[in-house]
């Protein structure tokens, strides 16, 4: 049964993922930093599914150790879910600071 909801949300977050890179594509930028983002708390749903029901006051590189420590992942499936929150992480980070700077440029141009 925890597989089969690690199947579903593994899922959902790589559709979000994908969407959040097709917004970014299309220069949706506001657009994809909230599809990165609900990946993101569909992992951390994930961990609590998993068995830790107090992620929210870990940092987010613990939550996949969490992941390792309470459940019997195969190497494959903890790969994945490790890939897929630094995929997100490095994607939102991309996007933030291209917004960051578009708005430091229009403020220097007006």
């Amino acid at each position: 049964m925890i597989f089969g909801k690690l199947k579903r949300i593994s899922e959902a977050t790589t559709k979000k993922t994908l969407r959040g890179t097709q917004c970014y594509k299309d220069k949706k930028y506001r657009e994809a930093i909230g599809k990165y983002h609900r990946a993101l708390l569909e992992i951390k749903g994930l961990c609590r599914v998993l068995g830790d029901p107090d992620t929210g006051s870990k940092p987010p590189s613990s939550l996949l150790t969490t992941i390792c420590k309470s459940t019997t992942l195969t190497d494959e499936q903890k790969g994945a879910m490790e890939n897929a929150e630094l995929e997100c992480y490095n994607s939102l980070a991309v996007v933030k600071i291209l917004v960051k700077s578009n708005k430091e440029f229009i403020y220097k141009l007006g």
